[in-house]
């Protein structure tokens, strides 16, 4: 099993009844050591020549996200330490982190009356890794307070019923246990789609309220959680040490002991849940009202005594106290029990397509992987069952596996691959998709937009004098072309109604520009045609109309008709000249070719010799610069915008580059 399929978990306990509350049996760490511990290799672990040292963010973040119960590593960071082990081949290994943090509560004042203000810092997260030794975190800590900088006299650390945690380390380094400070009751916590953690205070920050109402109509899972208990530590000398501790000494209470491992209870798992969407507040009402009216028909499931279906039942009928049943399912290990619970919601009525297609991808991924782990237990022979169909006699190879998985759950092959594509590209984008958060729609946007960002910042780097694209509008290029020495301007105006004045510049440039017997070949819609057509022979002679037949039909709902055709309007320099293109082959005036490059790449072919100069105007995306060099014409275009002409000389770049590996 992968580092990252190993699940963390959450120490929400079902009750045996209402009135008493069965304790948590493991802290979330201690879950996830026992899970790495399986399938995970070990390491030497002496603690005798174990060493502390300081170490960067970025070396604590991995253990800290793999292992800890937030997944995360707090946004401001004064230091973090980490355990080393010195292993047979001389090289030494990371076996835990702890990471230091400024007490936020000391800008408040919270400390001014014990004292503590200036000399107070938070041990904020902490980890140990399945392979360390048992004494490995009570060294790590003491030691790293040790290494903190003189000013600081007092750690404080916070545990979290609900991962499951009572302390059991900061007991074994002598810290005092105070409870909860705070007055008031439960906080809430906010839970986002990729599992993590977030405060209401965070919340506000991103999405601007700290309503329950409001954040769960968004999606997001919020849950009551109860306050953090607080442990108190003390370094420097005995007297300080003396000094700090009996400003709390009225405060320091017995420390929690675990209760006896033979109670136990239905367990949920934090990502087990957090692979099942949320309900809307709509659902959920008609789901309690079901549950009073009828009482819980279905059972529970569950795996190992943890919850796989039937959390939202649950937790209603923990609160109203309504009788429940569970039945015990049999799988191998957790990546199983995650499938399940996939396959297992897919069936769900109240998903929509896209969550539909997105829960489908994680299902044929996570089929992909159990597969492979069980060919690589049992040497390469063994198979998937539920991914590999045997072909047909008509059939010589099998389907392909999304294929496959799209025929057995009941999705589009070719939405299932969309899917496939936006995980390539935002794997974080699965999650809001299963959650309801994002569309496919908006998924593609994204990353078109993304893909663009990143086309523009590289293509800065490249100078205009390489690419022949300029910024600036087409007025630019009275500086950049002699008079009389252009062949063929080729261009694409935009085609809105205030830009229509746009095509008569065009127009008067071109008559400069051109050669005797030059063309002039303009590409423009059919809604203001007149216009133009009246626009441009202001300057130029009329030649011909040729016609541009694009694949989907677009919808000008002003006219009501279904328009798959843009024209272009071709002129050529005055006076006429009757034989402009006597030494050119015969032009179909409906342009043959997919739409984009080859129906320009035809244009520029039939309209222009090789060698000769293009000019584009309105060079946009640059697909006529890319037909030119396909073509071997020369070229020069402006872009008004900075953004899109840097993102057409990246394109002609690459093109260039292409080119001269094909050749």
């Amino acid at each position: 099993m992968p580092r990252s399929a190993v699940l963390g978990r959450r120490s929400e306990v079902a009750k045996i009844s209402s009135a008493t509350p069965v304790p948590v049996m493991k802290a979330h760490q201690r879950f996830i050591r026992e899970e790495l511990s399986k399938t995970e290799p070990a390491y030497k672990a002496d603690i005798a020549t174990a060493v502390v040292k300081e170490i960067s963010v970025a070396e604590a973040r991995e253990p800290i996200e793999r292992l800890e119960w937030l997944k995360s590593i707090p946004a401001f960071v004064s230091h973090c330490f980490g355990i080393f082990f010195l292993q047979p081949d001389e090289q030494w290994k990371l076996g835990g982190a702890v990471v230091y943090s400024n007490e936020y509560g000391e800008n408040l004042g919270v400390w001014d009356k014990l004292g503590f203000t200036g000399k107070i810092i938070c041990l904020s997260r902490g980890c140990g890794d399945h392979w360390s030794h048992p004494h490995a975190a009570s060294k790590l800590i003491r030691t790293s307070m040790k290494m903190l900088p003189e000013k600081y006299k007092v750690v404080t650390c916070t545990v979290d019923s609900d991962a499951g945690e009572i302390g059991t380390i900061y007991q074994a380094c002598g810290f005092d246990y105070i409870g909860v400070m705070s007055k008031g009751g439960n906080q809430a916590t906010i839970i986002q789609p990729d599992g993590k953690r977030i405060s209401a205070r965070d919340a506000y920050s991103r999405y601007g309220t700290r309503s329950i109402c409001a954040l769960r109509e968004m999606g997001l899972d919020v849950r009551s959680v109860p306050r953090k208990s607080r442990y108190f530590g003390f370094i420097g000398s005995q007297r300080e040490q003396r000094e700090n501790r009996n400003a709390i000494q009225h405060m320091i209470k017995p420390y929690p002991k675990r209760p006896p491992q033979a109670n136990t209870a239905i367990q949920i798992h934090p990502e087990f849940r957090a692979l099942i969407g949320p309900p809307t507040k709509e659902e959920r009402q008609q789901l309690q009202a079901n549950l009073v009216a009828e009482g819980c028909r279905d059972p529970l499931v569950t795996w190992n005594g943890i919850l796989l279906d039937g959390h939202n039942r649950f937790e209603i009928c923990e609160r109203l106290g309504i009788p429940y049943k569970t039945v015990q399912i049999d799988l191998p290990n957790a990546e199983a029990a995650k499938l399940w619970i996939e396959e297992n919601q897919i069936g769900r009525r109240n998903l929509t397509t896209d969550q539909r297609a997105a829960i489908a991808y994680r299902i044929m991924q996570r089929r992909v992987a159990i597969s492979k782990q069980e060919r690589a237990r049992k040497g390469g022979n063994a198979r998937s069952l539920s991914l590999v169909v045997a072909p047909t006699t008509e059939q010589s190879t099998p389907p392909r596996q999304r294929e496959v998985a799209a025929a057995q759950l009941g999705i589009s092959p070719s939405r299932l691959r969309v899917v496939s594509e936006i995980a390539k590209d935002s794997p974080a984008a699965i999650e809001q998709l299963v959650a309801g958060t994002l569309t496919i729609k908006q998924a593609k946007e994204e990353i078109a937009e993304r893909t663009r960002q990143r086309l523009r910042r590289a293509a800065k780097k490249i100078a205009p004098s390489e690419s022949q694209i300029h910024v600036g509008d087409l007025s630019l290029l009275n500086g950049l072309i002699k008079d009389g020495t252009t062949d063929l301007f080729l261009t694409e105006p935009p085609h809105e109604k205030e830009t229509i004045p746009l095509y008569g510049k065009l127009a008067k440039l071109a008559q400069r520009k051109l050669r005797p017997g030059g063309l002039c070949a303009v590409m423009c819609g059919q809604l203001f045609f007149d216009q133009v057509f009246a626009e441009l022979t202001k300057h130029l002679d009329y030649y011909w109309i040729a016609a541009m037949v694009g694949a989907k039909a677009e919808r000008v709902f002003n006219r009501r008709m279904l328009n798959r055709v843009r024209l272009v309007a071709i002129f050529t320099k005055r006076p006429f000249k009757n034989g402009a293109r006597s030494a050119l082959p015969f032009m179909a005036d409906l342009i043959p070719g997919e739409q984009g490059q080859p129906q320009l790449q035809y244009l520029v072919e039939h309209l222009s010799k090789p060698g000769q100069l293009v000019v584009d105007p309105f060079v946009g995306c640059g697909t006529v610069p890319v037909a030119c060099i396909a073509s071997g014409r020369r070229y020069v275009g402006t872009e008004l915008d900075p953004g899109v002409a840097a993102a057409a000389r990246a394109r002609v770049a690459k093109f260039r580059k292409e080119q001269a590996k094909a050749h």
